[in-house]
């Protein structure tokens, strides 16, 4: 068997949160500070803990920015959906013994929320949240925290994620990376944290590690 456990980035890479967490961001920056910016510039926030980002777009108003987006986010939970073979992979993986964990940085209720929609929690094994480790992604800690609660030396996993903050994590923990073709971010701007594999469904992973 190719490795015996996975990491998986939760936003972007198992949960399609992508239009949500733009229009969460727009509802509150218009909101609270009577702003806009770009897409591209939220664009590269994405990935980051929540309470950091908005430090950055808000600066004295971060905590009224912050209860803005969870605002809006709450009330409209119920428009983000799994991309396609999620299930269906993790399935097999768990059939197959493979252990796995969610490395989010996502605080731990909002992220348990969101798995508990789709009923995905008994197929993860373990859960890293921004309140588990004192560094975030791209810091390797993250990955080194779900590594140790597995029981799996970083050889034996590989780290699977949308961003390049995820891909830095794993590889910086010594783990093998997988970077999701369907991602937000130019597969050229993936491509530079020089992944071992590009996947365009989370089912390739079951393939893999068959081999």
């Amino acid at each position: 068997m190719a490795f015996q456990g996975i990491l998986f980035d939760l936003d972007g890479t198992v949960i399609n949160t992508n239009e949500l967490i733009f229009q969460s961001f727009e509802y509150a920056l218009d909101t609270v500070l009577h702003t806009t910016l770009s897409r591209d510039i939220l664009r590269t926030t994405f990935g980051k803990p929540l309470q950091q980002i908005m430090q950055e777009l808000g600066g004295e108003h971060s905590q009224e920015l912050r209860q803005a987006f969870a605002h809006y986010s709450k009330l409209h939970e119920n428009e983000i959906y799994l991309f396609p073979g999620v299930e269906d992979a993790l399935k097999q993986l768990k059939a197959m013994n493979i252990r796995t964990a969610v490395v989010t940085s996502r605080l731990y209720h909002s992220a348990m929320r969101d798995l508990n929609q789709f009923q995905l929690v008994p197929y993860f094994d373990v859960f890293i949240t921004p309140e588990a480790t004192q560094k975030h992604k791209p810091h390797p800690e993250p990955a080194q925290k779900a590594l140790e609660r597995l029981n799996l030396k970083p050889r034996q996993v590989i780290m699977v994620g949308d961003s390049g903050l995820d891909l830095q994590c794993g590889k910086q923990a010594g783990c093998k990376t997988a970077a999701v073709r369907y991602s937000l971010f130019p597969q050229d701007e993936l491509l530079q944290h020089q992944p071992d594999y590009v996947i365009d469904s989370l089912l390739e992973l079951v393939k893999l590690a068959q081999t």
